[in-house]
């Protein structure tokens, strides 16, 4: 399941005037970017949650068959935040365990990484990268497998990738807005909320100076497979 019903009010007029899923980064949109990585990884079928310029994600998107996709929509006339988005979409989401991936996150996070996971006594496994300066200290701590508060602590953030039971969400009345955080903190006390590393690249495009920031990255990724690469001449015979 992609995250993609939010306002990006954080963007100021960018997410006003465009559906955040939708802003450009390099020669594709923010969703496109994630859907492209979803399909490399062996996923096939996906469902989006829409609310902010639903029919232009959903016109942008289509059936999802460009990416060799299957995907269907779950539409939230009132916003229903994390928690209560993923509730609502629960009927539509055949598989279980399954993932979800937040559409304003850029990463080299490979999602097969997710689909091989087992969760064992967890009800949920999310994936944390490195610190980003506007969370020094992280979200989590990672211990043995297992997530805990950071106390006092420093510890990882979460990179919006997540895999879940849908027991996770029973407590949930679907079409109420619910947050996820409080489902995050009731699993860490019963100690059922595990965590995966990912050690390389991800960026939270939800600002302009991150989404600028990312289209910068993505220029500079641009021009160094465009430049020519230099043959290496070969050793002089003795």
């Amino acid at each position: 399941m992609i995250l993609a019903a939010g306002h990006g009010r954080r963007l100021g007029n960018l997410g006003a005037a465009t559906p955040k899923p939708l802003l450009r980064v390099g020669q594709d949109t923010l969703i496109g970017l994630l859907l492209t990585r979803l399909a490399a990884s062996g996923i096939r079928s996906c469902v989006i949650n829409v609310h902010h310029h639903a029919a232009r994600i959903q016109d942008a998107v289509g059936d999802g068959s460009k990416w060799g996709l299957q995907v269907c929509y779950s539409p939230e006339p009132e916003l229903l935040d994390v928690g209560g988005g993923i509730a609502q979409a629960l009927p539509l989401l055949g598989s279980d365990p399954f993932i979800i991936a937040n559409a304003d996150i850029i990463s080299d996070f490979d999602f097969a990484l997710l689909r091989a996971a087992v969760l064992g006594g967890a009800d949920g496994l999310l994936v944390l990268g490195h610190n980003a300066s506007a969370r020094p200290r992280g979200d989590f701590r990672l211990q043995d497998g297992r997530l805990a508060a950071l106390g006092r602590g420093t510890g990882h953030t979460y990179i919006g990738a997540a895999l879940y039971r849908k027991r996770f969400f029973s407590s949930l009345e679907p079409g109420v807005p619910a947050a996820i955080q409080p489902l995050w903190t009731q699993a860490l006390a019963r100690g059922t909320l595990a965590g995966m590393l990912h050690a390389g690249s991800w960026i939270d495009a939800g600002t302009p100076a991150r989404l600028e920031q990312a289209r910068r990255e993505a220029t500079a990724r641009a021009r160094t497979a465009r430049a020519p690469r230099r043959r290496r001449r070969p050793p002089a015979s003795g």
